[in-house]
């Protein structure tokens, strides 16, 4: 970006236009506050004072394009769970009012109870993959930000994806809540002509410089007056993005032939007061609330759209004059310069510093009419609330709901997990169906609780990796809204995972089990459901910790394998411990896997007696290697360490993974805002 300078006051809409790479979304989050003063130059003002995010955080709300939303809520639960964060002072009852309102407000009340549902890479994890319409998302988002009635609006290209019919929908919407007070700013591509005539202000930008800044009725005769008119049959919103594409790429037309403000001087406006507001040093104070009820500005829109279009029309004929005054002012430039065209942006301002074009459009405003009115009694930016963070308990209760309702929701996930492990327990079981206790059974016993183990362990690994990288996006834009903490939003996201681990391991340890015939007493079945469910839970943790460490789930995928592998090597069931290398054994110490299989196979065989067939027999020259599980367990030297060790392993494993989880969760989220 550079040299952008512009403004905007209350009750307007301003689309910010470009073709794509012109820098629109950036400079919209530079407003916006989305990004670090630290990575750019310059300044931005509410009512004549430096915005800051502690400031843009009460008054403003952000909608990006991408649609921040959970597919397993209804549009209420979504617009409930923003009114309980962002309105904590209010009752339920006030809330629930407030998110009807809004709902009616937005065209919604149809599909108020309808699921969200997933789109794109969401879709892909999920079996809720239909839900409302494109248009209706937009506009369940754009309620999420209405939620907290702020003053200011920004929104990242509403309109992308969307038909026109949906697209015209999403900005007449936006075109009735500047209406009722607001301060809308959006960037768009290339609009058609139905919400091309919607817009209050246009700013047209190309490779971060402005073309065209000013009304938006009168963008068409200017780029006429510098020699580009917009042929009758074709969208004044493709004509501005072909000229400016042409110009820029093919021709290497400076931008300074278009200018980098190129609304007229005011002294020489005709337009209306809301259509040409006073720039930001004297824009009327935001209000937190609107002045007038809201119910009295929704009866007068109707009758303040017709007033508008008639001050239109009548503004139009008072400007024909000039505009062939100015016609011919540019024919005279143009004839003087050998036939270059030239355009004197601001009035001759193309040349001045940043701080030289407020000086003079403080000049201007001074001399024009707008400066003997006075702004409306708005309260003082200084005096705004500060900003209302709900309480930890609601923050965790909101989330904790959210996710819970997106685990018994979904289930083709639910159905998928459970089809897992009834499938593979079965085979498995049908595989080792009731080992004897001779020689074999020992190691197929062995083998059977390994593979129970790495079955398990992949179990517990893979959905925390897929879920909390689809969710970082959400996660992180609610972040920046400061709805909750990352700790807060950590515990609730792993709590409600846990109980449908749990269930599914359960249903997997008693089927192989009792198939495989393992030792029938009840203290032994609860040792190995304990062990089990500790190994999940582990495995969870750390999935989570590698998913809040590790941003791409691509990389996670390729990375996993490295933390996994070695730990099975290690295991005790493939080397024998006393064989490690001593340069490896510290891969020892840190295999989840071998606290596992140590103390499952150590409850199966400690003081199980066993024998050997005449054909075992005969292959030891008569002798019979194992009589006792101890023995076995003693030459595989896995005896020693006592099970409630490992036990006690696990639970420090479990612990400390969730601690680095919540650590990396939080430090990816101070992150985002640097």
């Amino acid at each position: 970006m550079n040299g952008l300078t512009g403004y905007v006051a209350p009750s307007s809409m301003l689309a910010i236009m470009g073709p794509s790479g012109s820098g629109k979304t950036t400079l919209l989050n530079v407003l916006a506050g989305r990004i670090n003063k630290r990575r750019w130059e310059g300044d931005v003002f509410i009512n004549g004072i430096s915005a800051d995010r502690s400031i843009l955080k009460v008054v403003a709300g952000y909608v990006p394009q991408d649609d921040i939303l959970y597919g397993s809520q209804t549009v209420y639960e979504a617009l409930m769970f923003y009114a309980h964060l962002k309105l904590p002072h209010l009752s339920d009852q006030e809330k629930d009012k407030r998110v009807c309102f809004l709902i009616d407000e937005l065209g919604l009340r149809k599909v108020k109870d309808s699921l969200i549902g997933f789109y794109g890479s969401d879709a892909a994890a999920s079996g809720l993959q239909r839900g409302i319409s494109g248009g209706e998302r937009k506009r369940t988002s754009i309620g999420c930000q209405l939620i907290a009635d702020p003053s200011l609006l920004f929104l990242d290209e509403p309109t992308t994806g969307l038909d026109s019919y949906a697209a015209e929908a999403v900005i007449r919407v936006l075109r009735r809540q500047s209406q009722l007070g607001r301060t809308i700013i959006f960037t768009i591509h290339q609009p058609s002509t139905e919400i091309l005539n919607l817009f209050d202000q246009l700013m047209i930008i190309a490779n971060g410089r402005t073309v065209y800044f000013g009304p938006q009725r009168k963008a068409l005769r200017y780029f006429a007056s510098v020699g580009y008119p917009c042929p009758p049959d074709e969208n004044p919103g493709d004509h501005f993005v072909e000229v400016i594409h042409r110009e820029t790429t093919n021709a290497n037309v400076e931008l300074d032939q278009f200018g980098e403000d190129s609304s007229s001087d005011f002294e020489n406006e005709k337009e209306s007061e809301q259509e040409n507001p006073p720039p930001p040093k004297y824009v009327p104070r935001i209000p937190t609330r609107t002045d007038l009820p809201r119910k009295k500005l929704k009866e007068k829109t109707d009758e303040d759209d017709e007033k508008k279009e008639k001050t239109d029309e009548d503004n139009e004929k008072k400007e024909e004059s000039t505009d062939e005054e100015e016609m011919k002012k540019m024919k005279e430039k143009k004839e003087k310069n050998n036939g270059k065209e030239i355009e004197q942006p601001m009035g001759g301002m193309e040349n001045f510093s940043i701080e030289d074009r407020v000086v003079e459009l403080e000049r201007r405003f001074q001399a024009s009419k707008y400066s003997k009115k006075k702004p409306p009694p708005f309260p003082e930016t200084a005096q705004l609330p500060p900003l209302r963070r709900a309480s930890l308990w609601v923050q965790f209760r909101e989330l904790f709901k959210r996710n819970s309702q997106r685990v018994i929701r979904d289930p083709a996930a639910a159905k998928a997990g459970l089809a897992q492990n009834v499938l593979i327990s079965l085979v498995m079981g049908l595989i080792y169906l009731q080992l004897p206790k001779n020689q074999a059974g020992i190691q197929d016993r062995a083998g059977a609780i390994f593979f129970g183990v790495v079955f398990l362990m992949f179990g517990g690994l893979m959905p925390p990796l897929s879920l909390f990288s689809v969710e970082r996006k959400q996660f992180l834009f609610q972040y920046m809204e400061a709805l909750y903490t990352p700790v807060i939003y950590y515990i609730a996201k792993v709590v409600p995972e846990i109980i449908p681990v749990i269930i599914n391991d359960t249903i997997f340890v008693i089927i192989m089990y009792f198939m495989l015939g393992l030792w029938m007493a009840p203290d032994k079945f609860f040792i190995n459901w304990v062990v089990s469910n500790l190994l999940v839970l582990t495995t969870q943790a750390f999935a989570f910790f590698l998913a809040g460490m590790i941003k791409s789930q691509q990389a996670l995928i390729s990375v996993f394998p490295l933390f996994f592998l070695p730990q099975m090597v290690f295991s005790g069931f493939y080397l024998n411990s006393a064989s490690t290398p001593v340069y490896f054994i510290w891969v020892e110490y840190l295999s989840i896997v071998k606290y596992t299989f140590r103390p499952l196979i150590k409850n199966e065989l400690e003081g199980a007696s066993f024998y050997c067939t005449p054909q075992e027999l005969q292959a030891n020259k008569g002798v019979c290697p194992y009589t006792l599980g101890d023995q076995w367990l003693i030459f595989r030297d896995l005896y020693d360490f006592p099970i409630y060790g490992d036990v006690l392993i696990l639970i420090l494993f479990f612990l400390f993974y969730h601690a680095m989880g919540m650590f990396f969760t939080r430090r990816t989220a101070i992150q985002s805002t640097k």
